[in-house]
């Protein structure tokens, strides 16, 4: 991995950028998996943004820099994604336009119907997409987080043998629908709302699916109850923007939070092998088991 003085001045041979222009770290959000800078012009205005990968961070994450830039080339391409400027497949350096935000999305956001509508928006534009061969499923990035973290000497909760057929049944459904572009990690920390349109960012997790689980994070972070009349208007919604081939059942978003929460469970527990000291603070295996522990009781 090259250095970040080395990725500061690759992204700036990609710019139109001179000594007037200044480059500043981006403090304010703190990733896991990435170091980001923003190129600010003479007049002190944020215009590009670049986010260099941590080696550690994205170890056993199945992340392939070249899959992960076509897919935000793509997402871009369909408006949903800032314009990508230029990408370094194997620094993991990826520069894009910056894009302001007007308002910050918390949980909040996702619960008010006419916020909730405008991310449904993007991820139907998303969705639009078809998924390319080699990109991954859900399931398979799943699989590859627990390999990883059994790799790094991790044992495996029993709940999670358990559960396994249901996983796999519900991956043999998934596959029977038309495999599209999907997030898979559509939390508010993931967008941004510069006021008119609502941009999904950081591409790390994306791959190939139905498109079920992005509606599904949707749910989740709004606080939705299962069942209710509430999830059945999300997709509702969402089917009206998307079309009738992505209209989705009740039962079937039951089973996507179920999914959703054993990803969230794969990557606490791999997480919990890789913390890097800046982010000890995150009880990473904990979230793990209250992830494992929704999914033995349903």
């Amino acid at each position: 991995m090259i250095t970040d003085a080395e990725a500061i001045r690759l992204a700036a041979s990609w710019l139109p950028v001179d000594d007037r222009w200044r480059v500043e770290p981006i403090t304010e959000v703190q990733s896991l998996n990435n170091r980001a800078w923003r190129w600010l012009d003479p007049d002190g205005v944020p215009r590009y943004v670049g986010r260099l990968r941590n080696a550690a961070g994205s170890t056993g994450l199945g992340v392939a820099a070249a899959v992960e830039r076509r897919q935000v080339e793509a997402a871009a391409a369909a408006g949903v994604a800032p314009t990508l400027i230029g990408y370094d497949d194997e620094a993991g350096l990826l520069v894009s336009t910056y894009v302001t935000a007007e308002r910050t999305w918390t949980d909040r956001t996702v619960a008010d119907p006419e916020q909730r509508g405008r991310l449904l928006a993007s991820l139907a534009a998303l969705h639009a997409i078809p998924a390319e061969p080699g990109w991954p499923t859900i399931f398979e990035q799943i699989e590859g987080m627990l390999g990883a973290a059994v790799r790094l000497g991790l044992r495996l909760p029993d709940e999670l043998d358990r559960v396994a057929p249901r996983l796999a049944a519900i991956a043999r459904v998934d596959r029977r629908r038309p495999a599209v572009l999907t997030h898979h990690d559509v939390w508010p920390n993931n967008v941004i709302d510069d006021g008119d349109r609502v941009w999904l960012i950081d591409f790390e997790f994306a791959g190939s699916g139905s498109g079920l689980y992005d509606l599904a994070a949707v749910a989740m972070a709004a606080g939705l109850e299962a069942g209710s009349a509430a999830e059945a208007g999300l997709l509702e919604a969402y089917a009206g923007l998307a079309g009738d081939d992505h209209r989705f059942e009740p039962g079937e978003l039951r089973d996507a939070r179920w999914v959703v929460r054993h990803f969230e469970a794969a990557w606490g527990l791999l997480r919990s092998r890789l913390s890097p000291p800046e982010h000890q603070d995150f009880d990473f295996a904990g979230h793990a088991a209250r992830m494992i522990s929704g999914l033995a009781a349903e």
